[in-house]
């Protein structure tokens, strides 16, 4: 096989690794975007749980015919700590994957800059053994 032949192999196969860098990222996406919607669905799930359970304590709260201040403090105060725990859970969450969606970039920019720079090299090393 001639040098020329071998080189045109060369950025042929470079550029294919370029495609299925591409693939790679986006199927790393995906998979980061699915995660994210998992952890929305359940923070709702979670809250609609909450909203739940404070509309059965308080209906129980309103027939009550004795002063229920005492009850109405806590169940207020107990929605709201949980309330507060999903969120923060859903946020550290929600951050873990914001840095692991930053880190395939990251990842994938180093390995496209290096398949850029072959390809480039490759080109020219074709164009002067012409």
């Amino acid at each position: 096989m001639e040098p020329n032949q071998s080189m045109k192999q060369d950025i042929a196969k470079k550029e294919k690794e370029m495609e299925e860098l591409y693939s790679e990222l986006q199927r790393e996406r995906l998979k980061i975007d699915k995660e994210r919607d998992v952890i929305l669905s359940k923070k709702k799930a979670f809250s609609d749980m909450l909203q739940e359970e404070y509309e059965m304590a308080t209906a129980i709260l309103r027939k009550q015919e004795r002063d229920t201040s005492i009850e109405w403090q806590a169940l207020n105060q107990y929605i709201e700590t949980y309330d507060i725990l999903a969120e923060e859970a859903s946020s550290e969450e929600l951050k873990n994957l914001d840095l692991k969606d930053e880190k395939v970039l990251e990842t994938f920019s180093k390995q496209r800059r290096r398949l850029e720079w072959e390809i480039e090299d490759s080109y020219c090393r074709l164009r002067d053994s012409k």
